[in-house]
């Protein structure tokens, strides 16, 4: 099977800005866990999404999406890690020639989805080698996500 490469919307790059991961002082047997991973089903997971442009482009199709993704357990929680991280995309869009901010939603929907992806490698990654072991953040939609920016 051949993969067709979607020309309406490209991650051109991204980079981590921020990647912090804490195993907290819990007792192991404490833990609650769904299959393999410890659980995320009594946790907030906070996540914040910017979107910026060229100023000086009236009608742009280069999009900066800057996405925030955190967990800060309480602090009676038996939750075995706090995290956070910062992930910057670039990313070139076509969609919606002559609509800037259903351009925007497009990006902030999607765009969103990609990075969230890298952040959930990483963590599963740093985690793998931490104190409780690997943690695998829940899949998520970005549908209904708002964007400041």
């Amino acid at each position: 099977m051949q993969l067709s490469i979607n020309n309406v919307l490209q991650l051109e790059h991204y980079h981590f800005t921020e990647c912090v991961v804490v195993a907290r002082d819990v007792e192991f047997d404490d833990i609650e866990v769904e299959g393999p991973y410890p659980s995320f089903a009594k946790q907030k997971i906070h996540s914040t999404v910017n979107i910026a442009t060229q100023e000086s482009d009236d009608n742009p199709h280069s999009f900066l999406l800057t996405l925030e993704i955190e967990c800060d357990p309480e602090d009676n929680s038996s939750f075995p890690y706090l995290f956070s991280f910062k992930v910057e995309g670039v990313f070139e869009c076509n969609y919606s020639e002559d609509d800037l901010e259903e351009r925007k939603k497009y990006v902030v929907c999607n765009g969103s989805s990609m990075l969230y992806g890298a952040v959930r490698e990483v963590l599963i990654t740093l985690t793998s080698r931490q104190k409780y072991g690997p943690l695998l953040l829940p899949t998520t939609s970005f549908v209904n996500m708002q964007h400041d920016g």
